[in-house]
C-alpha cells in the first residue's frame, strides 16, 4: 500500500527554468561523500519551501448520532476545513514553485509558501496535473526569490548513487534525509483524497526516508541537481521499510513546461474515468 507523502491536519469546519539556475558543478576529485553531500545541501536549501494549505471541502453527517453506530440513518452534507502541508521548490525568478498536484488539491482555498529564510508569503495555485502528480504555485511580487535549482538527467541516474531528500516532513522545517537510488520505472496506485484510485508509472525509487511533509521536496544527487520530486512512500503497516517514491526528473521538466504554458488550468486525463 502507497501513501502520499503530504500532511494533512483536520480542521474545524510527487525544460529547464528560463531563470539562472544555481550552479552544480562537482566538487573536487579529493573530496569525500560527506562534503559532497554538505555542499549539495547547503546549495539547494535555499529554494527549497514550505506550503501552508486551506482545503475546502464538504463531509457527511449523521442526523441520527445514533446511526454511526447501528448503521443507516439519513446524513447531511456539511462543509468543512482542513489544514494541510507540504514540500516545493523554486522553479523561476518569476514567482514559480513545483510542488505535488495533491499538495494543493481542488478545493484549495489559500496557500502561504514558507521560504528557508522564515519569510511566508501568500500564494495562488498556477496550475496543475493530477494524473501526474506535479502543480506550479506562484508567489507575486517577492523581491528575494531565491534562485532555482539545476535539474539533472534522470535517464543517467544509476541504481545504488546517493539520493538526498529535503523537505518539511511533520512540519520540521529544511529537513534533510539520505539514502540511495533504488530502482526505476516503477509503478505504484494511490487513493486520492477524493477516493480516486490514481496509477502513477515510471516512478523512480528510493531509499532516502519520505515522510508526511515530504511531498514535493526535491530529490537531488550528491552534487545539487534534482533528479527527483518526492512523492510518495510505501505505508510501514505493509511491512515496508525504505521504500519511497519520486518522480522523475525528465517527466517533471517535460510536464512542468507544459503547466508554465497553461495558467489557470488543470490537466487531467484521468478525471474522465
Amino acid at each position: 500500500m502507497m501513501l502520499y507523502a503530504s500532511t494533512h491536519f483536520a480542521g474545524v469546519a510527487g525544460p529547464n527554468p528560463t531563470a539562472p539556475a544555481l550552479g552544480a558543478a562537482p566538487l573536487g576529485a579529493g573530496a569525500d561523500d560527506q562534503a559532497r553531500i554538505i555542499e549539495a545541501v547547503k546549495r539547494v536549501e535555499p529554494a527549497v519551501v514550505s506550503l501552508l494549505v486551506t482545503v475546502n471541502g464538504t463531509r457527511l453527517v449523521p442526523l441520527d448520532p445514533f446511526s454511526d453506530v447501528f448503521g443507516g440513518g439519513a446524513a447531511v452534507r456539511e462543509p468543512v476545513q482542513e489544514t494541510a502541508s507540504g514540500s516545493g521548490f523554486v522553479y523561476s525568478r518569476d514567482g514559480l514553485i513545483i510542488t505535488n498536484a495533491h499538495v494543493v488539491p481542488k478545493g484549495t482555498s489559500q496557500i502561504t509558501v514558507v521560504f528557508a529564510d522564515g519569510d511566508r508569503i501568500p500564494g495562488h495555485l498556477f496550475s496543475s496535473n493530477p494524473a501526474i502528480d506535479l502543480a506550479l504555485v506562484k508567489v507575486d511580487g517577492y523581491d528575494k526569490m531565491p534562485a532555482p535549482t539545476e535539474f539533472g538527467d534522470s535517464t543517467k541516474v544509476a541504481a545504488g548513487q546517493w539520493a538526498i531528500g529535503i523537505g518539511e516532513p511533520f512540519q520540521l522545517k529544511q529537513s534533510v534525509s539520505l539514502g540511495v537510488v533504488s530502482g526505476f520505472n516503477r509503478e505504484e496506485t494511490i487513493t486520492d483524497e477524493t477516493g480516486n484510485v490514481r496509477l502513477f508509472r515510471n516512478m523512480l525509487q528510493t531509499s532516502a526516508p519520505i515522510n508526511p511533509g515530504n511531498s514535493g521536496g526535491p530529490l537531488i544527487d550528491i552534487d545539487g541537481r534534482i533528479i527527483g520530486v518526492n512523492q510518495s512512500t510505501a505505508t510501514p503497516q505493509a511491512g515496508a521499510q525504505g521504500i519511497g517514491f519520486a518522480i522523475p526528473a525528465n517527466t517533471v521538466r517535460q510536464t512542468v513546461a507544459e503547466l508554465e504554458k497553461n495558467p489557470g488550468k488543470t490537466i487531467d486525463p484521468d478525471s474522465s474515468r
